[in-house]
């Protein structure tokens, strides 16, 4: 019988569910791999992420499925040379990632520090701010979270661009599409830039600093989800990160 062991914290009645839908492999549970890698010498599938020191104390393994739709942590050079198959839950983030983008838009279109500023000094003074109505967001990547994106966007009344390898391919929610070459246009047309796209050396090329117009490229090096573009001086006039880091103006 073939053994797979699922890491994470599930419910009876889900782990209860998970077995009866493979009644012939053998599932063991564990919120941790950490806690099992001791026992793994029969196993032959994971479901979450191993390290190679687990690696190497699974001699049968033939599978291993990340939870995570970024496969970027069990890249590590033991698992590319070895015959294991590596797979991910690619699209499981698609609408989270897209909402967390657009309130990094609104906070950062809005100046949500300065409110809380404000609130932590008891000050109440008045300011209008933009909206975004009618501003232009670039989408780098239109995998499933760049899609979700667009279409939230569009329901936000912007225009949208999107710039992907395959440019030919239309996007619902996608005014118009960029191709690679057209890197600096798309980025001279957009108020806002969220980067949807997987972390490769090739992708990273494009991000990397001295490929941006303007003088703070190097606080745009780091960012993996949105950022604003002020268009007519060219450079960036604030910066979220996702949801691990942040910076602002």
């Amino acid at each position: 019988m073939t053994t797979v062991l699922v890491t994470g914290q599930f419910s009876p009645e889900n782990m209860a569910r998970m077995r009866q839908s493979v009644p012939t492999v053998e599932l063991r549970f564990a919120p941790k791999l950490s806690e099992t890698d001791d026992g793994l010498g029969d196993v032959e599938a994971i479901a979450g992420t191993i390290k190679a020191s687990h690696l190497a104390r699974a001699p049968r393994l033939k599978w291993v499925h990340s939870w995570a739709a970024g496969a970027d942590n069990d890249l590590f050079p033991e698992m590319l040379a070895s015959p294991v198959v590596l797979t991910s839950s690619a699209g499981n983030g698609a609408i989270p990632l897209a909402e967390h983008s657009m309130l990094l838009m609104l906070m950062l279109n809005r100046d949500v520090p300065r409110w809380m500023r404000a609130q932590t000094s008891k000050t109440w003074e008045r300011f209008t701010h933009p909206e975004l109505n009618g501003l232009t967001l670039g989408i780098f990547g239109l995998g499933n979270s760049g899609s979700d994106l667009a279409l939230k966007a569009q329901a936000f009344h912007m225009r949208v661009l999107g710039l992907r390898r395959n440019s030919d391919r239309s996007v619902p929610g996608v005014d118009r599409m960029y191709s690679i070459d057209q890197f600096h246009a798309f980025l001279g047309e957009s108020d806002f830039v969220v980067v949807t796209a997987p972390s490769t050396p090739a992708d990273a090329g494009h991000l990397r600093r001295g490929r941006f117009p303007g003088d703070e490229g190097d606080r745009i090096l780091h960012l993996h989800l949105a950022w604003r573009h002020r268009r007519r001086r060219g450079s960036a006039h604030g910066a979220a990160g996702g949801l691990h880091r942040r910076c602002w103006p």
